[in-house]
């Protein structure tokens, strides 16, 4: 993923005019790639944006304007990768030309969206109380909110070409009498008229900035339109046929299918974690390590503990997850470390927890070949050296172990156990490197080639998905964040005094309470 500049200076500033406040967005110079954010710019020129709606709003995740006029869209646009969100306010263009703008740092926004800019830091606080606002299960707003008008305040740095030359910037065209729009009715949708009268011709842009609007006019205009359409005859007489419903402002014609009152397939919240550094970890990581491979060998794998470094890392990311949505149950592997790990986690948290083990969460199993590394294997098991060369790490089949598939397998029973027992519930599971990944894959229909190319896991590293009902009314799980690190490792290190040794891996575990 790209890197966002957060301190470039920019080319373009633009202002959306909303009815909780004003967000200025400062557009990236070397947005990834440039088409993006030059559509973008044309897009604001042509009104798409005045009279946008908020869409919907993923708590803590991301809010969604939906553009009011249809115009040309990136749906021809090549797929940039995944990007990612360090912080609040980081705007994305998708491809039908939707505003993407987060709430909180997220790791994995779909391939389609493209990011563009930022908001100014003194809207920040506009943005989160749009963040705050209450939704349905759907994820849409009780509270309508309306783009009102979207304007260019800034152009260019001097000397750049014009994006889009054939339009003055700076003033706004007078429309065309015949198509000026009338409104006759409360219950369509009012375009913010922020055209001169006919007879004026073009006129200046008025100073920019919050000031150049009339805000509790223009927000005054849309709740008289809200409040026509929760008075309506048609509206009340729909509500009490089916009390269900749970009827928008934004259209009687019909009730939004959305809305309907249908469970969700998926929990509301589920975190994925993998278990603090183990000693088997430690021990890979020296560079004696080939003096210590047969102490490893003799530990079963679901005896092997975490170092005093790994138990650091699970309290620091339990104490973040004490900070994040309260969690409603805990499925962890039967393995020591993993056990260990989820103990430690749940020390953190404020509230008591119920923690279960789950035999599908083990980690793949490496049967003869436990504990060796592939210079081992080549050195003591020849044959098997050259199967694992031939079939690939993916397919190949340890000798009384798994493979990657045999994995999957394991992942999707547990998946579905979820779905059947606890849709919308919040919740966290403990695992390990390959059930990690292989949940990713199971989700997002990953093939052997994408599962391989993931990053190496990160110790306590979090996988964070977020149900998302904006598309389908049973909902589908989103990704918010993916090998995420809550921990500052140079803290834990500091923190750390134990040094893993051979002979500490002869220790008999014990139950964690």
């Amino acid at each position: 993923s790209h890197p966002i500049m957060a301190h470039e200076s920019h080319q373009y500033r633009v202002l959306l005019a909303t009815n909780e406040g004003a967000l200025h967005i400062s557009l990236y110079p070397d947005s990834h790639p440039a088409k993006p954010a030059q559509h973008f710019i044309k897009l604001v020129e042509d009104d798409v944006y005045d009279g946008s709606q908020l869409q919907s709003i993923l708590p803590k995740f991301f809010v969604e304007f939906t553009p009011h006029k249809i115009g040309p869209t990136l749906s021809n646009s090549p797929h940039v990768p995944t990007v990612s969100f360090d912080k609040a306010g980081v705007v994305a263009l998708g491809p039908k030309n939707q505003l993407v703008i987060s709430l909180d740092r997220c790791d994995a926004i779909e391939q389609k969206y493209f990011v563009i800019g930022e908001i100014d830091e003194h809207d920040v606080e506009t943005l989160v109380n749009i963040g705050l606002y209450e939704t349905d299960a759907n994820h849409i707003p009780f509270t309508a909110l309306q783009i009102m008008c979207a304007k260019i305040l800034q152009n260019k740095t001097p000397g750049s070409p014009d994006v889009n030359p054939k339009k003055r910037k700076g003033t706004f065209k007078e429309p065309a009498p015949a198509l000026q729009r009338q409104t006759t009715s409360p219950f369509k949708r009012r375009k913010t008229d922020i055209s001169p009268p006919a007879s004026s011709g073009s006129i200046s842009l008025p100073p920019t900035g919050p000031e150049a609007f009339d805000l509790s006019k223009q927000a005054s205009i849309i709740n008289d339109e809200q409040q026509a359409i929760k008075n309506s005859p048609v509206r009340a007489a729909m509500q009490q046929a089916d009390p269900s419903l749970m009827l928008s402002n934004r259209s009687i014609s019909m009730p939004d299918l959305r809305s309907l009152n249908i469970p969700p397939k998926w929990p509301s919240r589920l975190v994925i974690i993998r278990h603090g550094e183990s000693e088997q970890n430690a021990v890979l990581d020296l560079p004696q390590v080939a003096e210590n491979i047969d102490a490893i060998a003799r530990i079963r794998d679901a005896d092997v503990k975490l170092t005093q470094r790994g138990i650091l890392q699970a309290r620091h990311t339990g104490l973040y997850l004490s900070k994040t949505e309260k969690f409603d149950i805990c499925f962890v592997s039967p393995y020591f470390r993993t056990r260990a790990t989820a103990e430690e986690i749940a020390r953190q948290l404020p509230y008591n927890i119920k923690v279960y083990t789950d035999n599908t969460l083990r980690e793949k199993e490496f049967g003869r070949l436990h504990g060796l590394q592939a210079v081992h294997v080549k050195d003591r098991f020849p044959e098997e050296y050259k199967a694992r060369e031939r079939d690939g790490k993916y397919w190949y089949r340890f000798p009384g172990g798994e493979n990657y598939p045999d994995v999957e397998m394991r992942v999707m029973s547990f998946l579905e156990r979820l779905s059947r027992e606890y849709a919308g519930r919040s919740v966290l599971v403990v695992t390990h490197q390959v059930p990690y990944k292989m949940i990713r894959a199971v989700l997002q229909h990953l093939d052997e080639n994408q599962v391989l190319s993931l990053d190496a896991v990160a110790n306590c590293g979090i996988q964070e998905y977020i149900l998302d009902r904006r598309k389908s009314p049973e909902g589908r799980l989103k990704l918010k964040t993916f090998n995420f690190v809550a921990y500052d490792a140079d803290v834990v290190e500091k923190e750390t005094t134990f040094q893993p040794t051979s002979s500490s891996s002869h220790s008999t575990p014990h139950t964690p309470k």
